[in-house]
């Protein structure tokens, strides 16, 4: 995804899906991206990697990186009330609740421990 605005904000929500090895349970169950496999650069060597590409200093980047693990957050939340209203009660939907609620837990975690 990509907007016309602050291209650190894009990078974030790249990095909001991007799971490790050691993330909360619910960041793996996202299954968004293989990122957690071995081989794949961790978010701050892919900042690294950015910051040198493009020239930007990251150095308010922990601001971009919560708006954008809260952006990820109100996603899921309404994917799963969009499967309630709708009355899904497919495996899908099923898992939602705790993954919106793990998915909080990993974002306020990440806010007060990630320094960048």
């Amino acid at each position: 995804m990509g907007t016309l605005g602050d291209p650190l904000l894009d990078l974030a929500t790249l990095l909001s899906y991007w799971a490790e090895e050691g993330d909360h349970p619910a960041m793996l169950a996202l299954r968004q991206m293989p990122t957690a496999a071995p081989g794949f650069p961790k978010r701050v060597e892919v900042m690294a990697l950015y910051a040198r590409a493009s020239g930007l200093s990251l150095e308010r980047f922990s601001y971009y990186r919560m708006m954008a693990l809260f952006k990820l957050c109100v996603v899921f939340r309404q994917l799963y009330l969009r499967h309630r209203v709708a009355g899904f009660r497919g495996a899908p939907a099923v898992g939602l609740p705790a993954l919106v609620d793990g998915l909080i837990d990993f974002s306020s975690h990440a806010l007060f421990t990630e320094r960048f």
